[in-house]
């Protein structure tokens, strides 16, 4: 469990060991991923993120590439850490925690 303070001077308790932080954070695709759900509070198709993450500079990937690595690596390892929810009927994601946990998550990976 990683403990974080907040603005109001208040401690949360993260769901995450920092060895699970850093493992989250530890791919670029996960992090351009959690970026624009941080952004959404609605479910998103997993097309529509991956041409998101094929717009990012970090990635040198094609949106179809993307999108591949995404259902058969990335979203299964978020959905295994609660962090989103993926329908695969619908093909879309969406994420579990309130925006506040990611961008924590975030926060932890610019500190080190």
């Amino acid at each position: 469990m990683i403990r974080n303070p907040t603005l109001d001077g208040e401690e949360e308790t993260l769901p995450w060991s920092l060895t699970t932080a850093l493992d989250i954070l530890g791919a670029p695709l996960r992090r351009s991923l959690l970026r624009q759900l941080a952004e959404h509070e609605r479910p998103v198709s997993v097309t529509e993120l991956a041409e998101f993450c094929a717009d990012d500079a970090v990635l040198e990937m094609e949106s179809e590439q993307i999108a591949i690595a995404l259902h058969h690596v990335h979203l299964p390892r978020l959905v295994d850490y609660e962090i989103v929810a993926y329908d695969l009927q619908e093909n879309t994601v969406e994420r579990i925690p309130d925006a506040a946990v990611v961008r924590t998550l975030f926060d932890l990976a610019s500190d080190c």
